[in-house]
């Protein structure tokens, strides 16, 4: 086709630059072979690649080497050999590379000593105004790594990588400020984060805004932007986010809506009692018992018949 020619024609091109000592050209073919745009996927080339841009002075592709051997990507995995090529590109300064590494690092087995290194590198990239390593400093600030959580140090973090238009510090930061039982406890800030990170296409945070809205938390209550809400993470794929909006659709007697999120949710989750439970009495209602009857009997085998509710609401079908 069109499209595979030219980019046979613009992969040569690359070729023809890298051979010439371009490293940066070295890098992208390197990614063409790694990613397989425009050629048959094939990281040994991805490596050769690779390996000459790093020579060259590309820390990405030095950064590339270490993950591609970290997780054992198309080559056997080597620890020893990831963490050397990483360490290699932290050494040369860019902030990516020394959060690369940290990273690495923090899921090595290694002395107590291994974190103070951690830090010392996430630190470093952070000074640099990298986002990734704020947001990874604020992880660490609270405690799921070892040491003692500083919340208020945490918070302080994610906000710097939040304002840099960081989406997971966003949510993350929006979550601490909406948990009543947190310090830095603050709804309104918690709304503010949780939308942008919502807007931005973070289908946890589309779920949580759902929630609030339908709730309450942080913002006028507002069921119909819980509704759009909860579409917008369904939409996505979000479990509950799928059920909930079943919930909600049933309230305007959308039975087909209904039907259509339960059945998704149940697609996604198959062993979860729930959205069983909801179809069998919305089938039942429908006047379908059989489909009812199947229904119910499967979210009582699935561990809803350890709860009251579900045995009682379900006696009548089954």
């Amino acid at each position: 086709t069109i499209i595979r020619w030219a980019s046979s024609r613009r992969i040569r091109w690359f070729e023809r630059a890298a051979e010439n000592g371009h490293a940066t050209a070295a890098f992208n073919i390197a990614i063409f072979y790694l990613n397989g745009s425009g050629v048959e996927r094939n990281v040994e080339a991805a490596i050769e690649w690779f390996e000459r841009a790093s020579e060259r002075g590309i820390a990405a592709a030095q950064v590339q080497l270490g993950k591609l051997y970290s997780a054992g990507n198309g080559v056997p995995r080597d620890h020893k050999l990831a963490g050397e090529w990483l360490s290699k590109a932290a050494v040369g300064g860019d902030p990516d590379a020394k959060t690369a590494y940290a990273l690495f690092l923090l899921h090595q087995d290694g002395p107590a000593e291994r974190l103070e290194q951690v830090q010392s590198l996430l630190s470093d990239a952070a000074e640099a105004n990298h986002a990734p390593a704020a947001f990874q400093l604020g992880v660490l600030q609270m405690g799921r790594f070892g040491g003692t959580a500083d919340v208020n140090a945490a918070a302080s973090w994610f906000a710097r990588a939040a304002n840099a238009g960081h989406v997971e510090a966003q949510y993350t930061l929006a979550l601490l400020h909406l948990d009543q039982n947190s310090i830095v406890n603050d709804p309104k800030a918690a709304a503010s984060w949780m939308t942008g990170a919502a807007q931005a296409g973070h289908a946890g945070a589309q779920f949580q805004l759902a929630v609030m809205y339908c709730t309450g938390a942080g913002v006028a209550q507002d069921l119909a932007q819980g509704v759009n809400w909860y579409e917008a993470a369904a939409q996505q794929g979000h479990t509950v986010a799928r059920y909930n909006l079943a919930v909600m659709l049933a309230q305007s007697n959308n039975i087909q809506g209904v039907e259509t999120s339960l059945r998704q949710a149940i697609a996604n989750a198959p062993q979860w009692y729930k959205p069983h439970w909801m179809l069998a009495r919305v089938l039942a209602a429908a006047g379908r018992p059989g489909e009812a009857r199947n229904e119910a009997a499967l979210a009582l085998d699935l561990g809803g018949a350890k709860h009251r509710e579900v045995t009682e609401t379900l006696q009548p079908i089954v």
